[in-house]
């Protein structure tokens, strides 16, 4: 009746089984360097992000959206004259 109950028992297994390691100094260096380069890289992707969104960029998108209504209202106000002209 002194037996573990079954997770102390898992724990301790486990806490044999694994043993830390400690990854060669070679590894280590080029995962920093790697994670060095992702992170520039991601500052780079960003930085350009932001650089788009000028207000030349926004009073184009304002521009182009204004006239694409624009242009819409004429082609509706034309085949809406053609409709009732032909009745």
């Amino acid at each position: 009746m002194d037996e573990l109950p079954l997770d102390d028992n898992l724990t301790e297994t486990l806490a044999h089984m694994l043993v830390p390691v400690q990854p060669p100094e070679e590894f280590r260096h080029h995962l920093r360097n790697g994670l060095q380069l992702a992170s520039r890289q991601h500052a780079q992707r960003r930085h350009l992000r932001r650089k788009r969104m000028t207000w030349q960029n926004w009073w184009l998108g304002i521009v182009a959206f204004s006239a694409s209504i624009a242009a819409g209202s004429v082609i509706a106000y034309v085949i809406r004259a053609r409709l009732f002209h032909s009745a």
